[in-house]
């Protein structure tokens, strides 16, 4: 399983995910976003390059640990 965000340094999530989804091998792998992204075309994009599960956490911690 991969837990991606998509504000990483280096390379940002979408691009990851279009990257990794590239490899026969690695269709399989289940992949979660885990974010703070509000954008409605961040859950668009990454469903249709097959993620199992979108979760949009908060940027306040007391909140998502709720």
């Amino acid at each position: 399983m991969i837990i991606l965000d998509f504000y990483m340094p280096q390379m940002d999530g979408l691009e990851f995910l279009r990257k990794i989804r590239e490899h026969p091998e690695a269709k399989n792998i289940p992949i979660v976003i885990l974010t703070a992204s509000e954008k409605k075309t961040d859950w668009v994009d990454s469903h249709s390059l097959g993620i199992d599960c979108y979760i949009r956490k908060s940027v306040d911690f007391n909140q998502f640990v709720k």
